[in-house]
């Protein structure tokens, strides 16, 4: 067998290599890394409308009124124009709604979107979250995660934070360093790319974007839909998941996902916003009248956290919502997304009035 190098100087040096690879994100914070708005830049587009996204975070300097933080989910059910357009007939007053998401899950992707804009927009008085779910959750880095985190971007970590988790941050932060590195010799470039039209996303996921059933005669579509309520967690509607329910779908909520969740909280608070949860129906959901969570969320957002929230039976009101309302996974296609925008609309604006009375 022939040895792995050739001689103990060629060993040397892949060992200088690698330990250059494995410092490299200590050193890219001595030198001054990228903007944040440079390593959010490198990613891909595979990644959802990173330009759009990019451009309403760093960009614009528009105040929102109600501010949605959430996944690829958060695009396809909730319609921000048509939202704006029910809140404003209800409040009486013109209304803002940015929605901050890209694709698949991840605290920690939402606590930098928020953070980030945050820091470039006055904060808005509603912050709705859409938080981890059963069928909707992850449990570690999210998968773009090692393009935008830089070393010293989380200035403490909790005591009891676990090593596995440490060990994955800086893992992340790693495989990016060479990318981020380039960034300071050739910056990123993004132009804002032509919005994409919810049917072609819908139809990109697979079914038919507008199929809807058939209109009650006689009657709107707003007048038809069930409005979803604002409950505090504690209320019958919800039912938390026992572990062996957990077990059987994805996972349970582990100490990595928790970390970012109580990071949002804080940036909430801090920033003055009112914060409220947002539960969003999935095509793999069961069809009942309850609606399931992963955990009690008063334990990480306190007492007098509430959620929006319609069970996927109620909402679709014996309709079978995947041949009619999703897309062949767990996103809403347009029939869809409309029907749970026109539902949340109430809540919203109970919310809103209770964040920025009139």
């Amino acid at each position: 067998m022939h040895p792995a190098f050739r001689s103990p100087r060629a060993a040397a040096g892949f060992a200088v290599v690698l330990v250059g690879f494995l410092a490299l994100p200590v050193l890219l914070k001595w030198v001054g890394p990228p903007t944040r708005e440079q390593s959010f830049s490198m990613v891909p587009t595979a990644g959802g409308p990173v330009a759009m996204v990019k451009h309403l975070i760093y960009d614009d300097s528009g105040r929102a009124d109600v501010l949605f933080v959430g996944s690829s989910l958060i695009k396809t059910d909730v319609h921000a124009l048509e939202l704006a357009n029910l809140l404003a007939a209800r409040l009486g007053r013109p209304m803002r709604i940015d929605i901050l998401e890209l694709n698949w899950y991840g605290a920690d992707q939402q606590f930098f979107m928020l953070k980030d804009y945050l820091a470039h927009h006055a904060a808005p008085p509603l912050i709705v979250l859409h938080v981890p779910q059963a069928r909707a959750s992850e449990n570690g880095p999210h998968p773009q995660a090692y393009r935008w985190l830089r070393y010293g971007d989380l200035q403490a970590l909790p005591a009891g934070f676990p090593l596995v988790s440490k060990l994955q941050l800086y893992g992340e932060m790693v495989l990016g360093a060479p990318r981020q590195a380039l960034a300071l010799v050739r910056p990123n470039r993004l132009g804002i790319e032509a919005p994409v039209p919810v049917d072609e996303w819908a139809t990109a996921l697979g079914t038919p974007p507008t199929v809807g059933p058939p209109a009650v005669v006689g009657q709107s579509a707003a007048e038809s839909v069930p409005a979803a309520a604002l409950l505090p967690l504690t209320a019958p509607l919800f039912e938390v998941l026992t572990p062996s329910l957990k077990g059987a779908y994805r996972f349970a909520m582990g100490p990595y996902t928790r970390l970012f969740l109580e990071q949002i909280a804080g940036l909430a608070r801090g920033s003055g916003a009112k914060l409220v949860l947002i539960h969003l129906p999935l095509g793999q959901d069961p069809l009942t009248d309850r609606v399931q969570e992963l955990q009690p969320w008063t334990t990480l957002f306190g007492p007098d956290i509430r959620m929006i929230a319609i069970p996927k039976a109620r909402l679709f009101d014996g309709v079978d919502p995947g041949k009619f309302y999703f897309s062949g996974d767990n996103h809403m296609n347009t029939a869809g997304g409309k029907r749970f925008t026109e539902s949340i609309a109430p809540p919203v604006a109970e919310a809103y009035l209770e964040a920025a009375p009139p």
